[in-house]
């Protein structure tokens, strides 16, 4: 009982140098609002799917075929590009698509019907692309002290987003049901820009504490340090 007890004051005390360093508090809650935004953009399009129009079946059909390929893009792209290229492109993508799908949807002439299925559905692969990056990428941005806490309020936060898609889905009528889109849209663009804010983790050496970051962070290379380098390469170049 004593050592649980150690294990548990240690863990409270490596979780608290969060909400003190603020650029760790700012990182913390630029992953928060991606976890909502995501969960709330993606189950808004999929309560959306069935009043649109057309037949749903095949709606639905359309949008999981996407979501296949928005999963199975993410396996290249996250390991070839990185995470940070990944999160804003298909962020920005995302919010694209559903801007415009509402756009056409209230102001475009004639059955656009096809085309906002189509959009929409552009948008939930995009939406799906983060989904499966965000995982790794958040686990990536925090040491290892702390990691399990930042994915467990990480996913606190998609689940207020999932709790709040059916209620922004049902703003617009059967007939302008498209047009919530835009909420979507325009969240999915804000999230791709706070992205721009995090930095990229592929093959980076992960910290095992704050501690370890924070010296990551703050190390500088010295006129020094450059010089012995530049010495030593000499020196070992010149060997026999």
């Amino acid at each position: 009982m004593t050592k649980v007890k150690l294990e548990h004051h240690k863990s409270r005390n490596e979780i608290m140098p969060v909400f003190k360093s603020y650029r760790l508090l700012f990182r913390f809650i630029v992953v928060l609002v991606l976890w909502f935004v995501l969960a709330l953009s993606y189950y808004g399009l999929t309560f959306n799917v069935g009043r649109i129009g057309h037949n749903v079946y095949l709606d639905f059909l359309i949008y999981a075929v996407l979501e296949m390929v928005g999963y199975v893009s993410c396996l290249f792209i996250n390991t070839k590009f990185g995470r940070k290229p990944l999160n804003i492109g298909a962020f920005l993508l995302a919010g694209t698509a559903c801007v415009s799908s509402s756009l056409i949807s209230m102001y475009a002439d004639g059955d656009n019907g096809w085309l906002i299925i189509a959009l929409s559905a552009i948008g939930r692969m995009g939406v799906s692309a983060v989904f499966a990056n965000i995982f790794i990428y958040s686990g990536e941005l925090f040491p290892t002290t702390i990691r399990s806490f930042i994915i467990a309020a990480s996913n606190v936060a998609a689940r207020i987003g999932a709790v709040s898609a059916p209620y922004v889905a049902a703003l617009g009528t059967n007939s302008e049901a498209s047009n919530t889109s835009i909420i979507f849209g325009v969240l999915s663009l804000v999230a791709g820009g706070l992205s721009c804010c995090l930095p990229e983790t592929l093959d980076t050496k992960l910290p095992d504490s704050i501690g370890d970051m924070e010296d990551l962070n703050n190390r500088k290379p010295r006129r020094n340090d450059i010089a012995l380098v530049a010495t030593n390469n000499i020196t070992e170049d010149s060997r026999p």
